[in-house]
C-alpha cells in the first residue's frame, strides 16, 4: 500500500486486522509515522525499528507487510519515493491485544495526533508465497519408495527421495501403507518396509519457512506403558532444515505418549550415529482416525539463534516452541566419522537451506496437503 504523511510530525498508524476497528490496539501488524519523524513498526508490546529511517511530509512512501497469520509475525519494509526498499522491522509480533487474532480481513489508517493527517491507497494483496506443495491428486498406487533410492529402475518422484519405507497414493492423499519390516521390490507389492518411514523432499529451503499438512492416523499407536518402555516416540515426525539423516531438526506431531516434542539432532551419538537434544516439549492428544492440520515454522534469529513451533491449525493455537542456540554433543569424538560431524564438540544451530519431510515410525498414516511456504 501507499501512505503520504501530510505533516511533520505526526502519529499516524496503517495497520492491518481482524474486522474493522477504530483504535491502534484493535491492530495486528502497525507500521507509523511517529512523532519524532521517523517510520517505525509495532513488536508486541511497543514499537521499534531496524534502522532509523527518517520521512517528509507529502512524500509517497510504499509498503510492504509479509505477514505469517498462524505464526502471529510479519515485517515490513518501505520504499520512499525514488529510493530503495529498506527494512522497519523483521520477525516482529503482532501487537500484544491481538496475539492470538486467527485471521486478517480489513487494513486500516488511524491518526491520533492533535494536528496532521494521512492519505492511505493502492491497497493490494500479493501473489502466493508458496514454495512448495504437493496435494497427491491422481491414481492410486505407488509414489516412490526405499527401492528407487537405492536402485536405478525404481519408481522415482520428481519431488521426494524416500531412504526407508513406501509413499503410495490412496484417494489423493499420501498414504505410508501398512507398516512392515520387510524390504520391498519396486513396486512395493509385497513389502512396505514403513516401520520406519523416512521421506524428504529433493529440494532445499532457506530462510524462514513454515510447513503445513493435514495428518491422519489409522490406527490407534497410543501406549500407556510409555513410562517404562522405549515406544514413546513412534508415531508421525516432521524434519526441518534437513541436511542428513544425522544433523536437522525433528518435530513429533502424533506420539504414543501424546506429546508434541522439537528435538535437535546433530551427528555423533549412538541415537543411529547422532544424538538427539530436546528443545521442548507439550501435551497434546490426538484420535485415530480423524483427520488434524498442523504448521511448523522455523526461523532464524538475529543472535543467529534458531527457532521452531509448533502450531494446531484446527484451533489456531501454539502447541510448543523451542529454541537451538548451539550447544556440546557429549557423544561427539575425535574419531568420530558420521557424515557432516562438526570438527569439535561444540554444535552451532542450522542456518543453511534445508529439506524437509515426514517421518513415520511403526504407525500407519495419510497425510495431504503438504505445502512450504515462506514467511
Amino acid at each position: 500500500m501507499d501512505a503520504v504523511p501530510l505533516g511533520s510530525a505526526i502519529d499516524g498508524g496503517i495497520g492491518l486486522s481482524n474486522g474493522q476497528q477504530t483504535t491502534f490496539a484493535g491492530l495486528a501488524c502497525i507500521t507509523r509515522f511517529n512523532t519524532n519523524g521517523n517510520i517505525d513498526a509495532r513488536n508486541g508490546g511497543s514499537y521499534s525499528a531496524a534502522t532509523t529511517i527518517p520521512y517528509v511530509a507529502n512524500t509517497s512512501y510504499h509498503f510492504r507487510f509479509v505477514v505469517n497469520v498462524t505464526a502471529h509475525t510479519y515485517s515490513v519494509y518501505v520504499t520512499p519515493a525514488g529510493a530503495v526498499e529498506q527494512a522497519v522491522g523483521l520477525n516482529y509480533a503482532f501487537r500484544t491485544e491481538q496475539a492470538t487474532v486467527s485471521s486478517l480481513s480489513n487494513y486500516g489508517l488511524i491518526v491520533d495526533s492533535v494536528t496532521g493527517s494521512t492519505r492511505l491507497c493502492n491497497f493490494t494483496i500479493s501473489g502466493s508465497n508458496i514454495l512448495f506443495q504437493d496435494t497427491f491428486t491422481g491414481a492410486d498406487g505407488l509414489i516412490t519408495n526405499e527401492y528407487a533410492h537405492w536402485n536405478t529402475d525404481g519408481i522415482n518422484s520428481p519431488d521426494w527421495d524416500m531412504t526407508s519405507g513406501s509413499l503410495f497414493r490412496q484417494s489423493n492423499t499420501a498414504w505410508s501403507g501398512v507398516p512392515d519390516s520387510c524390504a520391498p521390490n519396486k513396486f512395493s507389492s509385497s513389502c512396505t518396509d514403513s516401520d520406519v518411514f523416512c521421506l524428504n523432499t529433493f529440494r532445499t529451503f532457506a530462510g524462514n519457512v513454515k510447513v503445513s499438512l493435514a495428518l491422519k492416523n489409522n490406527s490407534d499407536i497410543h501406549n500407556s506403558n510409555c513410562n517404562s518402555n522405549d515406544t514413546c516416540w513412534h508415531g508421525v515426525h516432521i524434519w526441518m532444515r534437513y541436511q542428513t539423516q544425522y544433523n536437522l531438526y525433528y518435530v513429533s506431531i502424533n506420539r504414543a505418549d501424546n506429546q508434541v516434542v522439537i528435538k535437535r539432532k546433530v551427528p555423533c551419538g549412538s541415537d543411529n550415529q547422532g544424538t538427539y537434544f530436546v528443545l521442548s516439549q507439550a501435551t497434546h492428544a490426538w484420535t485415530a482416525g480423524s483427520w488434524q492440520h498442523f504448521s511448523i515454522t522455523i526461523q532464524t534469529n538475529g543472535d543467529g539463534s534458531v527457532t521452531l513451533k509448533a502450531y494446531d491449525d484446527d484451533t489456531s493455537t501454539l502447541i510448543t516452541q523451542g529454541t537451538d542456540a548451539g550447544g556440546t554433543n557429549p557423544n561427539w569424538s575425535a574419531s568420530c566419522n558420521t557424515q557432516g560431524h562438526y570438527p569439535t564438540a561444540q554444535y552451532q544451530p542450522i542456518t543453511a537451506a534445508g529439506g524437509v519431510g515426514v517421518r513415520g515410525d511403526f504407525d500407519n498414516f495419510n497425510f495431504d496437503d503438504f505445502t512450504v511456504t515462506s514467511f
